[in-house]
């Protein structure tokens, strides 16, 4: 009797391939000098592929491009809303406004801290695609949070708010990322 799941199956290999692939690791990667034949099958000492030193991954420095503002970018004096301000809608009440086949973790932060104010879903998302300053609905923890992941993904363009946030909330936002 076959179990429901029997897991992975084996790999099948040819006979004639194999003597293919044999020629083709032996031009690539000619034998060492002192072969290992004192090693226990399956217990091969383990080579690095990208390169002669291998490094902790927390010892790598990885350069990435980032978006740092939006292409158009007029002044503007609107700050976010003040920490203090407390939202009136929770994420249960807000959640209880959303349609039935959408749920919280997939909406676009914006969009949730709009719902948050007490708007339904359609409002919310409407809101967060008309161009105009919307900022103010976040928190400047939050707003600059939602900046370094757009910064980060180059969507700064594809959000139209963005293009409204004063600059300081940008350089807030880039430390984020350099840490």
């Amino acid at each position: 009797m076959i179990p429901p799941y029997p897991g992975p199956a084996p790999l099948v290999s040819d006979e004639g391939d194999d003597d293919v692939e044999q020629e083709e690791k032996s031009e690539d990667n000619p034998p060492s000098s002192k072969p290992e034949q004192d090693a226990p099958r399956g217990k091969e000492p383990r080579k690095s592929q990208s390169g002669s030193k291998r490094r902790a991954s927390s010892q790598r420095r990885v350069d990435v491009e980032i978006q740092c503002r939006p292409t158009v970018h007029p002044d503007s004096d609107v700050g976010p809303r003040p920490a203090s301000e407390v939202l009136p809608f929770t994420i249960s009440e807000a959640c209880a406004l959303l349609p039935e086949f959408i749920a919280w973790e997939d909406l676009r932060p914006d969009v949730q801290w709009a719902m948050r104010t007490g708007l339904g879903y359609d409002q919310a998302v409407e809101l967060m695609l008309a161009d105009d300053a919307q900022h103010a609905l976040f928190h400047r923890d939050s707003l600059c949070d939602m900046l370094a992941t757009m910064m980060y993904r180059h969507k700064l363009d594809d959000t139209r708010w963005a293009r409204y946030v004063p600059t300081a909330y940008y350089v807030m936002a880039e430390v984020l990322l350099e840490s």
